[in-house]
């Protein structure tokens, strides 16, 4: 796992046994919704901003669905497909589910993505919180507290 957010690859596989530990245990539920995009088809990931150990209320707080997972882990790579991606999904778009990487290069490259189903305005964006680096624990920010995964699309 590589480096991200000030925090080295190791620490972050660590966070990731230990949320598999808690979803196995039965201490934690699965994220089944993603709270940017409202996707609930395909793999959910449990995304964190903050590996401080010890782990817990504050790891995974970001439930993600593959694309938006990969679009917000993708975003210095491709400022401009970040940007649209985010005033796509905060006016309530919501992209065909993608499994892998590859379904999402089109898009990173500028190039359109089947739409899937056009909702209301998310009035919750936790994109641009993480972008506006809300949850840094380098910055002692911890505004944004709502948690993600307890929102409805």
């Amino acid at each position: 796992m590589k480096d991200y957010n000030g925090f080295d690859g190791a620490t972050r596989q660590r966070e990731v046994n230990w949320m598999n530990r808690q979803y196995d245990a039965g201490l934690r539920e699965r994220p089944t919704t993603c709270c940017a995009c409202g996707q609930t088809k395909g793999r959910i990931h449990a995304h964190s901003e903050d590996y401080t150990e010890p782990f817990g209320e504050h790891s995974g707080k970001f439930p993600l669905c593959f694309r938006c997972h990969m679009m917000l882990h993708c975003r210095h790579r491709s400022p401009e497909a970040w940007a649209e991606y985010r005033d796509a999904v905060a006016s309530g778009i919501t992209f065909v589910p993608a499994f892998t990487f590859k379904d999402i290069e089109v898009q990173l490259g500028g190039g359109s993505v089947n739409v899937e189903r056009a909702g209301r305005h998310r009035a919750y964006r936790p994109l641009d919180e993480i972008e506006n680096g809300d949850h840094d624990p380098r910055r002692g920010a911890r505004r944004g507290q709502q948690n993600c995964g307890d929102l409805t699309p």
